[in-house]
């Protein structure tokens, strides 16, 4: 029993010691300024701004024509259908004589 103490002490100074040198590592990145850690910030986002801004304009054209969505492409067909069936739809001048016949037909069906 004695020995299983002894190993489990021995376990715990092991992790206890790990965890002193986890934090010995962020005291010491703690101990920067903060005029310091400003500095490096803004060294770091003007590099990282320039390259990634040419980066991201390589990826698109300049003088690119405005393309054409779905929804414009359905509208459109939308369009061009209703005006056909307009066109259809639109009423031919009628012969005058043909518009009395029906006319009277009318009556006489009323009857």
């Amino acid at each position: 029993m004695k020995v299983d103490l002894a190993q489990q002490k021995e376990i715990e100074d092991e992790e206890n010691a790990e965890m002193n040198s986890i934090t010995s590592v962020f005291s010491t990145a703690s101990a920067l300024t903060s005029e310091e850690e400003k500095r490096l910030i803004e060294e770091e986002d003007d590099d990282v701004n320039k390259d990634d801004d040419k980066l991201f304009e390589s990826f698109f054209i300049k003088d690119l024509p405005p393309q054409c969505t779905l929804v414009d492409i359905i509208f459109k067909k939308f369009k061009d259908n209703e005006s056909r069936l307009a066109e259809e739809r639109s009423d031919p001048q009628m012969d005058p004589m043909i518009a009395k016949l029906y006319k009277g037909v009318a009556k006489l069906m009323n009857k």
